[in-house]
């Protein structure tokens, strides 16, 4: 008897039958879903004095009012995600730095993902933003040809 009771009561709790008239009940959520395409250079040749680096966001669409795309430092090639060029002939070291748009300097100084998530520029429509990569000669750096690799995040972001 107890089953045959729990069953009626759930074939009445699901479905509503009307003789003259019946409604639904309908819903849809617009959800914000952003496109854009970020232009990164794949290589850059670092003068002394420092070169600008040109980031180009295209085709901007759908950002919302408080979003921005954020590209920042996701990585590097070298131990422990630290901001260095290696010469692979001589094995020697050289840092480098990043300066922002802002004028927020980024670097390194041997901490294991230091520089990691750090915001280099940022967009909330089509344009263009240029920051600076330069090397940091020490008094112990050798002549030779440095190189190290940069892996950068791309995302839309809260404006904070």
């Amino acid at each position: 008897m107890a089953i045959c009771v729990g069953t009626t009561a759930t074939a009445f709790a699901t479905e509503e039958t009307v003789k003259d008239s019946a409604s639904t009940e309908f819903q849809f959520t617009l959800r914000n879903d952003p496109s854009y395409t970020i232009t990164i250079p794949a290589h850059v040749t670092m003068e002394q004095e420092g070169t600008d680096v040109e980031v180009l966001a295209e085709d901007v669409q759908d950002l919302g009012e408080d979003q921005k795309i954020s590209v920042t430092i996701a990585g590097t090639d070298y131990y422990r995600n630290q901001m260095v060029l290696e010469d692979p002939e001589t094995r020697g070291t050289m840092r480098y730095q990043i300066v922002t748009p802002d004028g927020r300097t980024l670097e390194t100084t041997g901490e294991k993902d230091q520089m990691n998530g750090q915001e280099i520029v940022s967009f909330t429509g089509d344009g263009k933003e240029t920051y600076t990569v330069k090397p940091v000669i020490a008094f112990n750096v050798k002549p030779g040809n440095y190189t190290g690799t940069l892996t950068y995040g791309i995302s839309v972001v809260d404006i904070a």
